[in-house]
């Protein structure tokens, strides 16, 4: 008799369960089961999931986060398309409420920056984005950090996870870590960082030794040869292939579109196309040519002494990476198959 009386009873309820699990789903990944076992039955009637689910929808509705989230890496055209599609209308972080100029990259994944905090913490960055469809925070830092980035839209809410919209732009590694090395160069002789911003200042340090600025040669077989060996995924944004396999398995692979740096200095309009049909919004303008720092003395392309020094750490990967993108088609605008690296110096 128990067990009929048990039966009946998850007959009555069954009717109430897939509301109750289709609204708590729309919240989180992680859905809440009922369940049975042999002391005892939790009955769903005596269990109320509702109070906490509106909550949970009240302080989703509140907060306004980026929908749109460029992930680098550096040197491969972030700040073009940032600045493009800011002119377009995206709303951006400030910089302060003193300062309206937008803010471009947040930090806020990098744990010895800005440990990643609470949801709201991140979304007062973003509060006058209200009146806004797309919004953006385009840190090439965020590609080192996937499953924060996961992890902190899954405690924002279903939503916010599902909607989130992912860019990403690769660079032949060699010519990417020369243009990096420029940056430090020029942010050496401008001399303005070590005062004004000291940890810029030790960013931009690693192309001195003894007071004197490296040749990047020197950068490449001093410095990079033995950070590429003993830490290779914690000191170059250039293995690819790693960081996107992690991407990959935390994101539905259509919320990643994947753009070619080749393809943005010689079709910039094609790359264009390919995020507004990603976004489905119309966003004006052309891409325009940005964050060139020019010095005398600039290098302009890798010599094949640095090409032999390094080209070794990145060719497997590299490899890697195509198979990566060619196993897991992304969404149907993205380039297909990915081209693979030209070297642009």
């Amino acid at each position: 008799m128990a067990i009929i009386s048990l039966l009946l009873s998850a007959k009555k309820i069954t009717p109430l369960l897939p509301k109750l699990f289709i609204s708590d789903a729309r919240l989180n990944h992680n859905r809440r089961r009922l369940q049975l076992n042999v002391d005892g039955f939790i009955d769903p009637k005596t269990v109320d999931l509702r109070p906490a689910i509106e909550r949970r929808q009240e302080v989703s509705q509140e907060l306004i986060l980026p929908n749109v989230l460029f992930i680098g890496t550096q040197k491969a055209g972030s700040t073009s398309i940032f600045k493009w599609l800011f002119s377009a209308g995206v709303c951006a972080a400030r910089r302060s409420d003193d300062d309206m100029s937008p803010l471009k990259e947040t930090s806020f994944f990098l744990p010895n920056i800005r440990p990643a905090g609470e949801v709201q913490q991140y979304a007062e960055l973003f509060q006058h984005c209200t009146s806004y469809d797309y919004i953006v925070d385009a840190d090439p830092s965020h590609i080192v950090h996937p499953g924060g980035v996961y992890e902190f839209y899954q405690r924002a809410g279903y939503d916010a996870l599902s909607r989130l919209k992912i860019i990403v732009s690769l660079r032949e590694p060699v010519s990417r870590e020369l243009s990096l090395y420029n940056h430090h160069v020029a942010c050496v002789l401008a001399g303005e960082e070590k005062s004004n911003n000291p940890q810029n200042w030790s960013w931009c340090n690693h192309v001195v030794r003894r007071g004197e600025l490296l040749s990047f040669e020197e950068y490449a077989n001093s410095r990079l040869k033995k950070w590429l060996s003993e830490y290779p995924n914690r000191i170059s944004l250039s293995i690819y292939a790693d960081y996107l396999k992690e991407w990959m398995s935390l994101f539905h692979r259509d919320q990643i579109l994947v753009l070619s740096y080749d393809e943005i200095m010689e079709d910039s309009s094609m790359v264009q196309w390919r995020i507004r049909q990603f976004l489905g919004g119309e966003f004006p303008g052309e891409l325009p040519h940005s964050n060139h720092r020019a010095y005398e003395g600039k290098v302009e392309r890798a010599s094949l002494e640095a090409r032999r020094a390094l080209e070794p750490f990145f060719y497997e990967k590299n490899s890697e990476l195509y198979r990566l993108l060619d196993e897991n088609p992304g969404p149907w605008m993205e380039q297909r198959p990915f081209r693979r690296f030209r070297d642009f110096g």
